[in-house]
């Protein structure tokens, strides 16, 4: 999917998302947004003195959230290539790390190394992702739709999420703050 179209059809979808992840971020942390996307959630969490970075694999959505970012002038933040199973960070470089609608479509040893990788550089994890089992309601349907229309990879994994228990699966019973969010379609963990 273009950044254009992230942008247009699923960032309004998260806002309720962003802003319940913003209430998990202290002002003036430092932080990191991992599988960033096109930004919306690195520029939301920039304000009130935090200095953020959103690392992202997709080259594209790193150039599309960098020249958003510097359009609207703000201070604090900045973007970088990156896969978050292997950061260049130090370990506890981070106050909190985030990562939002980035596991469900990467095969299982991908999201446990990715959860693994941020606890190591963040004193913090906060997580949202699809709720399982995802509700039998419209939300829930427009969901399913997403997803599949994604399509290849990205649909395999979000099945193999959801088959496996969702985050569940990978924070082991660890985790406080869980919230259902979006009409019971997501899901907002702490570590």
């Amino acid at each position: 999917m273009s950044p254009l179209a992230y942008t247009a059809l699923i960032d309004p979808l998260l806002k309720g998302a962003h802003r319940a992840v913003v209430e998990h971020v202290p002002v003036r942390a430092r932080v990191l947004d991992a599988c960033c996307g096109p930004g919306a959630l690195s520029r939301r969490l920039a304000g009130d003195g935090r200095e953020v970075l959103g690392v992202d694999l997709d080259t594209s959505l790193i150039a599309f959230a960098r020249e958003r970012a510097r359009r609207r002038s703000i201070q604090g933040l900045s973007y970088e290539e990156g896969d978050v199973t292997a950061l260049k960070q130090a370990d506890g470089s981070f106050d909190v790390c985030v990562i939002t609608m980035g596991l469900h479509a990467l095969p299982r040893a991908v999201r446990r190394a990715a959860i693994a990788e941020l606890r190591r550089v963040g004193r913090r994890v906060v997580i949202v992702d699809y709720a399982v089992p995802l509700p039998r309601n419209p939300a829930g349907g427009l969901a399913r739709a997403i997803e599949w229309r994604a399509g290849g990879e990205h649909f395999a994994g979000f099945r193999d999420y959801v088959r496996r228990g969702g985050l569940d699966d990978l924070v082991d019973g660890d985790g406080s703050g869980r919230q259902r969010l979006a009409l019971g379609v997501l899901e907002l963990v702490v570590l």
